[in-house]
C-alpha cells in the first residue's frame, strides 16, 4: 500500500488502541524509531487537521475507513476528547443521582 503525503502536511500515527504516538514532538530527535514504535504491532496513518478557532485537532484517517471500521470511533473520540471527558462526567453524575436515589427509598422504608 501507498500513501502520497504532500509537502508540509502534518501526519500521525495511532496503534491499535487508540493512542497517537505524537511523532511532532519527536521530530527533532535522534532517537531510532523502535524506541517510539513497537515491533510488529499495527499503526494507522493519521492526517492532522488543525482547527483555528480551537486548541484541538481533528484526526483523518488516511486510509480506507471501510476497510478498517475499527478506527472509526477511536478517531471521533481523539477528534472530541472534550465531549468524550463530559460524556464520561455525566454518566457518572447520573448513575450517582440514581444510586442516592435508592439508597434514600431503602431508608424510607
Amino acid at each position: 500500500m501507498f500513501v502520497t503525503i504532500l509537502h508540509g502536511e502534518c501526519v500521525e500515527l495511532m496503534d491499535g488502541g487508540g493512542k497517537v504516538m505524537d511523532l511532532e514532538a519527536k521530530q527533532q530527535s535522534v532517537a531510532l524509531a523502535s524506541s517510539v514504535l513497537t515491533e510488529r504491532q499495527h499503526y494507522f496513518l493519521l492526517r492532522v487537521c488543525r482547527e483555528d478557532d480551537a486548541a484541538g485537532q481533528k484526526y483523518v484517517s488516511l486510509l480506507n475507513p471501510c476497510r478498517h471500521p475499527e478506527i472509526t470511533e477511536l478517531l471521533r473520540k481523539l477528534s472530541n476528547p472534550d465531549q468524550e471527558q463530559e460524556k464520561k462526567t455525566r454518566g457518572r453524575t447520573q448513575r450517582s443521582k440514581h444510586i442516592s436515589a435508592n439508597n434514600k427509598k431503602k431508608q424510607i422504608k
